[in-house]
């Protein structure tokens, strides 16, 4: 796990690089597994990579889930106090579909959370999920935590996150996943490529 970690992590970052140098600001999100954030070296390698490709910190954002925290509390908040004393963002993925969020929130150098896609799923329609993800918003924004809302299909889910106050989100009502050409394509676009539907042609 630790060599496929490295290469993810240099990949992106040699990516984000290229996009710096063509004037576009892209902030990249990478997923962390469990065995990675337990692994002391870690903070290491990430501010040797930093530097090897100039980042600033504040645009590497590293996503973590509630199982990455619970195999070993201790040693993973530790990782992840040293990752962030670098400058390094960290979000909490899959937000509400565990059992100790809440414990753990006022202790991790959290910059955000995302709202698991269960509760998206039925906005618009489910009252009980609409309720949940207004709570998880409102909690988010009385902690000074962005939130962001993954999942999103239907035009009726996105305003209604932006009725609830939630100004990110993510799904398939803006793109699938792409190649990074493919980024790279709609950077230059700029906003254009957002007022087509998904998967559409320019």
């Amino acid at each position: 796990m630790r060599p496929l970690t490295l290469e993810v992590l240099d990949r992106a970052l040699a990516q984000q690089r290229e996009w710096r140098q063509a004037a576009h600001i892209v902030p990249m999100a990478v997923n962390l597994s469990p065995a990675s954030l337990l692994d002391t070296r870690l903070p290491g390698e990430i501010e040797e990579l930093l530097e090897r490709y100039d980042t600033p910190p504040h645009q590497l954002e590293l996503e973590i889930t509630e199982e990455t925290l619970m195999r070993d509390p201790k040693r993973a908040l530790d990782v992840i106090a040293r990752i962030s004393e670098l400058g390094v963002g960290f979000s909490l993925d899959d937000f509400g579909t565990g059992y100790s969020s809440l414990a753990y929130l006022t202790r991790l150098p959290l910059d955000a959370l995302k709202v698991d896609r269960s509760f998206v799923d039925g906005l618009g329609s489910d009252r009980r999920d609409t309720a949940i993800t207004e709570a998880i918003i409102a909690m988010s924004h009385a902690l000074s935590l962005d939130v962001i809302a993954e999942g999103v299909e239907t035009a009726v889910q996105a305003a209604e996150l932006s009725r609830l106050g939630c100004g990110l989100a993510q799904g398939f009502l803006f793109s699938r996943a792409v190649p990074a050409a493919e980024i790279t394509r709609m950077l230059q676009l700029g906003p254009e490529w957002l007022t087509k539907p998904a998967g559409s042609e320019p």
